[in-house]
């Protein structure tokens, strides 16, 4: 894992900032291509089976590796709601077209604006 984020992380990903910063919509070009890495060397979603971006890592292995990104201040993603939200949604509800999309919404081939409202608003 350590010799895989050492070869490929890239240098934008090391500078150990906050990526919340800016307030921009502009998913950067290096940020989505390292989500695609990620998701084709089974590291994005660990837990995940191969063809979802993942290598069946148990719990304490995906822990393990969650807090070595956190160690070197590396973001995964900087698109949390498609690999986050949309694609588990599309894997318990969606039918069998829609499901197809978690996969690309995973790598970030895909991304997504999520709208939310809340029941009572303005009162």
């Amino acid at each position: 894992m350590n010799a895989f984020i050492d070869e490929h992380a890239p240098t934008e990903a090391k500078v150990g900032r906050d990526f919340t910063e800016g307030g921009g919509f502009e998913i950067p070009a290096w940020a989505r291509e390292w989500q695609a890495t990620l998701f084709d060397h089974g590291w994005m979603v660990p837990a995940y089976p191969p063809e979802l971006g993942g290598r069946n890592a148990t719990p304490i292995q995906t822990l393990i590796y969650m807090e070595e990104l956190a160690r070197r201040r590396i973001p995964r993603s900087l698109h949390f709601p498609g690999y986050a939200i949309a694609a588990p949604s599309l894997l318990e509800f969606g039918n069998e077209e829609q499901r197809k999309l978690a996969a690309p919404s995973i790598r970030g081939d895909l991304v997504w604006c999520i709208g939310m409202s809340e029941p009572t608003p303005g009162r």
